[in-house]
């Protein structure tokens, strides 16, 4: 038969995990108990490139904070100890209906084994759960409560007026609240026992072997297994009823300190510390055990106890790892069907065996409330501007028409002209960028190009810092440029409209010297280049062949008499000829 879930421990696992090592338990929440609440001012707008603050903080201090939902701008992160949202936002918009969640961790208490769940008291008096919740057995209670049990699949809490408050599976009614008053609640598979104040056993679920049929007493404590119930008398003997195929309801006479029932066997806690066990004994789960103990607990298959020192030792079967016994220290254990946790002594929570669902999944510490604050932050572009003059070097005279083109990087971002001023402004700049300028005259050439800082290459320009609303300063000074070299072409034809010589060799003078020539082509075209801007150019027109006169540039017949080139920087000035016939 397959056991759902117990209360698992000592006598009754309802009792807090001071209760159940012999110390006082936790007090439950009263008037003073703090309100847990996120104490921040509403976060400032930021700027991207400016560094950005806004602590979180809690009341009371101590909690840990987390986005739970939106998202942060991008170069802003949350400390999760701290609160503190920092950073330098790089993305400009309106991030809206960010929450940030402040969690207070505390300790647990007490813990109990449930089917396929698993629950702990905490120390403000709530009930955390974890695991299965597909019918609403691992939901978080707020309680108060001054207890805790689950079985099956579903678990209830103490209520400070001793009420049983259930919740999860209901099919046999195990689950539907009692007023009680009730000093301490048990959980089996399919039924639950509240202890009342007069020492009766008040049972209501499911009662197909008797398993929840009410009892005078009186008893001390008590236990639900699978489909047994068993009370504690003043005795310190066991009184069951249920069903004992097994021999799991047979009454002992102890004496017996605590009691815990499992799926079909019961286990009782002897004045000397061992653990006397009947019942089912397929896998050893009721063997009897000698070790001293300070606490029990009884599965669905095996049984734990707790030694004096704190370590845990488990029998019985071990198919799922529940019956590991793994060194503690720990304060208080509850052993569910495939699954056992232990209380440790900072008020963690050991579980191992059977994870499915999560439900021995370790809870280093228990969340005791929760607070979020939800709130739109917006982030401002820059606003980040290099203005500047650009003037004539020597001299500073104003220079309008200057082209001013701003790079991020090796990418050209905009251009500017500058005006009559020599004057030039290049605003809304990304705080992020590698900003380089270049100073170039596109008008006529006359002045040298550069970029910032004096520089005349673009690898060896320093970047330009800029500052979030304000504006960066690059002026520049830019000398005469060194002329560009020119070229003269043109076509060599006979006066007397022949074809045009072919041959005729061109030459280049500079201030009276011959420099470079050429011969014209077929068509009688030619180009001489390379020639630079300095001094005073002409050209001579000679026929090898002396078929025709020699002349210079404008049809001159001497070197003294030639006409000067017109200079034209960067291109090419045209010096057509027409050639006389030499006389025969």
């Amino acid at each position: 038969m397959t056991l759902g879930s117990r209360t698992r421990g000592l006598v009754a696992l309802t009792l807090l995990a001071g209760t159940l090592a012999g110390g006082p338990a936790t007090p439950p929440a009263g008037a003073d108990a703090p309100i847990y609440a996120i104490d921040s001012t509403e976060p400032a707008a930021g700027t991207i490139g400016t560094p950005y603050a806004h602590t979180f903080t809690s009341d009371p201090p101590g909690a840990g904070f987390t986005v739970t939902s939106g998202t942060l701008p991008a170069g802003l992160t949350l400390d999760a100890t701290t609160g503190e949202l920092s950073g330098t936002p790089t993305t400009a918009g309106m991030f809206n209906a960010v929450t940030v969640t402040a969690s207070w961790a505390g300790p647990y208490t007490a813990v109990t084994a449930g089917g396929s769940f698993s629950c702990g008291l905490t120390s403000t008096n709530a009930i955390d759960c974890w695991g299965a919740n597909d019918v609403g057995q691992a939901t978080d209670q707020p309680g108060p409560y001054t207890s805790l049990t689950a079985g099956g699949d579903r678990a209830c809490g103490l209520t400070i007026t001793g009420a049983a408050d259930c919740w999860g599976d209901n099919t046999y009614e195990q689950a539907t609240d009692q007023v009680g008053p009730f000093s301490a609640l048990t959980a089996g598979d399919q039924h639950t026992c509240g202890l009342t104040a007069t020492g009766a056993a008040d049972c209501w679920g499911d009662n197909t072997h008797g398993q929840a049929t009410d009892q005078v007493g009186p008893f001390s404590a008590l236990t639900a297994g699978g489909k047994h119930s068993c009370g504690l008398t003043p005795a310190g003997a066991a009184d069951c009823w249920g069903d004992n195929t097994y021999g799991q309801a047979a009454d002992q006479t102890g004496p017996y300190t605590a009691l815990d029932a499992g799926g079909q066997h019961t286990c009782g806690l002897t004045t000397a510390g061992g653990a006397d066990c009947w019942g089912d004994n397929e896998y050893g789960q009721s063997s009897d055990r000698s070790a001293p103990f300070t606490a029990l607990t009884a599965g669905e298959t095996h049984t734990c106890g707790l030694q004096p020192a704190g370590d845990a030792f488990c029998w019985g079967n071990n198919g799922d790892s529940q019956a590991e016994s793994p060194p503690g220290p720990y304060t208080a254990l509850s052993g569910g069907i495939v699954h056992t946790c232990f209380l440790t002594t900072v008020g963690g929570v050991d579980c191992w065996g059977n994870n499915f669902n999560g439900k021995a999944t370790d809870q280093p510490s228990a969340v005791l409330a929760t607070d979020t604050q939800t709130f739109d932050l917006a982030i401002a572009a820059t606003t980040a501007t290099i203005a500047g003059t650009v003037t004539t070097d020597p001299g500073g005279t104003p220079l309008g028409g200057i082209r001013v083109r701003l790079y991020d990087g090796s990418v050209g971002l905009t251009a500017v002209t500058t005006d009559v001023n020599g004057q030039y402004t290049l605003p809304g700049l990304a705080l992020a960028g590698t900003y380089r300028i270049r100073f170039h005259d596109a008008t006529n050439g006359q002045y040298a190009t550069e970029f910032n800082g004096d520089n005349t290459k673009f690898n060896l320009t320093p970047p330009i810092a800029v500052t979030v609303n304000t504006t960066t300063t690059v002026d520049a000074a830019l000398a005469g440029a060194t002329p560009p070299d020119w070229a003269a072409t043109g076509t060599v034809t006979a006066v007397d409209g022949g074809a045009p010589p072919a041959k005729i060799t061109v030459s280049a003078y500079q201030n009276g010297a011959l420099i470079r020539s050429t011969v014209t082509n077929a068509a009688g075209q030619f180009t001489i280049a390379a020639l630079d801007a300095t001094g005073t150019w002409t050209l001579r027109y000679r026929d090898a062949t002396g078929t025709y006169l020699r002349e210079f540039w404008n049809d001159q017949p001497t070197l003294t008499k030639a006409s000067a080139l017109i200079y034209t920087p960067g291109a090419t000035t045209t010096a057509d000829a027409a050639l006389t016939a030499a006389p025969t």
